[in-house]
């Protein structure tokens, strides 16, 4: 069951809540409550996550405020592509992981890789209200990418650490993504999409 605010959502009884199409009507506070054999009816409440719809006048997929704020233009929907920061990030890369276009020190990246003979430390600056999936395989080229770890969400930027402890000594890749990655319910084993961004 979900509910905004106070109102249930109907027909919203899948593992993973999809909302689709939104409007500007449609921001605001959601509640996902979980319940089967083990909650009983009462169920157990999901942390409320808060839903952020902006206008995007030029239809870049971009809001318009966020836009304003770094300094890009709401009516030009070509600044999308733009890297002016040159951190290899286009400008809707940076929107999508919360990051500033403008600064090549702010992009979604791991900033440390310590790697010991028991584990290996993943270590990213998280944006507020973003959460990730870190994944891994163990050949660039070919394998399916597994999920190492799912971060959270928070109210607040932090540094965020994540530890691979199935190391074992051989070369292994990782990859962070944002918005994080859910693997579909009875999904075949390749149900994650490969890639960091969406297509446009």
């Amino acid at each position: 069951m979900a509910q905004r605010g106070r109102a249930h959502i109907c027909c919203a009884t899948n593992a993973v809540l999809n909302l689709n199409s939104v409007s500007l009507s449609d921001a605001g506070a959601y509640l996902v409550t979980v319940t089967n054999f083990a909650t009983g009816l009462l169920g157990t409440k999901s942390q409320t996550a808060t839903v952020i719809v902006m206008s995007d006048t030029d239809r870049d997929r971009i809001g318009d405020e966020w836009e304003i704020q770094l300094g890009c233009s709401p009516n030009a929907a070509s600044d999308s592509v733009f890297d002016d920061d040159g951190d290899g990030q286009t400008t809707w890369q940076e929107f999508m992981a919360g990051t500033n276009p403008r600064d090549a020190r702010s992009a979604l990246r791991f900033e440390s890789i310590r790697s010991s003979a028991q584990a290996t430390d993943l270590s990213f600056a998280a944006q507020a209200n973003r959460g990730y999936t870190v994944q891994f395989r163990e050949s660039l080229d070919h394998g399916r990418w597994q999920t190492l770890r799912q971060v959270g969400s928070r109210g607040v930027a932090r540094q965020e650490t994540v530890v691979d402890p199935s190391f074992q000594g051989n070369a292994r890749w990782h990859r962070l993504a944002t918005p994080q990655m859910f693997e579909p319910q009875g999904s075949s084993k390749n149900g994650f999409r490969d890639c960091r961004w969406p297509d446009f």
